[in-house]
C-alpha cells in the first residue's frame, strides 16, 4: 500500500470512528463520502457483509499480517465485537497490506453503527401541544366545562377581557386574558383564586403566573386542591411566589 493510500485508509477509519462515537460535522461528513466515492465504497460493502454474516472466510487470512497492537487496541475499544485479538507483533519491514482488510472491516462496522445512530438522532422529537392547542381541545371535548368571562373590579385598573375555563372532571383549565398589564416577577406576581363553595369557604389557590407581553395570553390553571364546583375565578397581585391567604385587592373577576 502506498503512503497516500495508507493515509487515506487511516483517515477513513478515523472519520468512521468519530461518526460512531461523537458524530461528524457537515464538512467531515462530506469528506467521508468523498473517501468512499474514491475507491473505498466497494471495500466497505464487502467488509460490512462479512461482519454482519460472521463470514470470516470472505477475508483471505493467508494474506493477513498482524495488525499493529496500538491500532488494534483502538479499534477493539470502539467495536469490540468486530475485532479479533492480535496474533502477535509483526516485522516492521513487513508489507502493511496484511492489516488493511481489518482496517476496512473495522471502518465499515463503525460506519454502520454511526449511520444507525445518526438515523436515530434524525427522528424528530414530538412537540408538546401548545397552550392554545390544549385550550381548544379542552373546550371542544370536555362535557362538564365551566366558562366565565373576565371583568375588571378594581377602580382605575385597565380593562381586562377574556375568559376562564375549567373542567372539574379533568381538573384542567386555562385563563385567556387580554389587557392584563405586564408584571415584574422580582417585585410581584399574579395569583389566581378559585371560589368553590362546595369545597370550602376559602378559595382554592390556582397558582401564580406572570404576564410578559401585551395582548392576549393563555395561562394554565394549576389548582393546588381538587375543585368540585367552581363558581368564580379571581386574580390578585401578590409578592413573588404567592401567598397562602390573599388580603387583596381583587383585580379582575370571572363569575358564572
Amino acid at each position: 500500500m502506498s503512503t497516500g493510500d495508507r493515509d487515506m485508509a487511516e483517515r477513513l477509519w478515523e472519520l468512521a470512528a468519530d461518526r460512531a462515537m461523537v458524530g461528524l460535522s457537515d464538512d467531515e461528513g462530506l469528506e467521508l463520502q468523498r473517501l468512499e466515492v474514491e475507491g473505498f465504497e466497494e471495500a466497505l460493502d464487502e467488509a460490512e457483509l462479512a461482519a454482519a454474516l460472521g463470514h470470516e472466510s470472505l477475508i483471505d487470512e493467508t494474506e493477513l499480517q498482524p495488525m499493529p497492537a496500538a491500532l488494534a487496541g483502538r479499534i477493539r475499544l470502539a467495536a469490540p465485537f468486530a475485532m479479533p485479538a492480535p496474533r502477535g507483533a509483526g516485522s516492521r519491514e513487513a508489507d502493511d497490506r496484511g492489516w488493511w482488510p481489518w482496517l476496512v472491516a473495522a471502518a465499515a462496522v463503525l460506519a454502520l453503527i454511526g449511520s444507525i445512530a445518526f438515523r436515530e438522532e434524525e427522528r424528530p422529537t414530538p412537540r408538546a401541544p401548545s397552550l392554545e392547542a390544549r385550550l381548544a381541545s379542552l373546550e371542544r371535548e370536555a362535557a362538564d366545562l365551566v366558562r366565565a368571562e373576565w371583568r375588571t373590579v378594581r377602580d382605575g385598573y385597565p380593562a381586562v377581557s377574556g375568559r376562564a375555563v375549567f373542567s372539574p372532571g379533568r381538573q384542567d383549565g386555562f385563563m385567556v386574558l387580554e389587557g392584563l398589564p405586564r408584571n415584574d416577577p422580582g417585585r410581584s406576581q399574579y395569583q389566581l383564586w378559585i371560589v368553590d363553595p362546595a369545597r370550602d369557604r376559602e378559595p382554592v389557590d390556582g397558582g401564580v403566573f406572570d404576564v410578559d407581553r401585551e395582548g392576549r395570553v393563555v395561562v394554565p390553571i394549576r389548582a393546588k386542591l381538587r375543585v368540585v364546583d367552581p363558581r368564580a375565578f379571581v386574580i390578585t397581585s401578590e409578592q413573588p411566589g404567592g401567598v397562602v391567604v390573599s388580603e387583596g385587592p381583587h383585580l379582575v373577576l370571572a363569575a358564572r
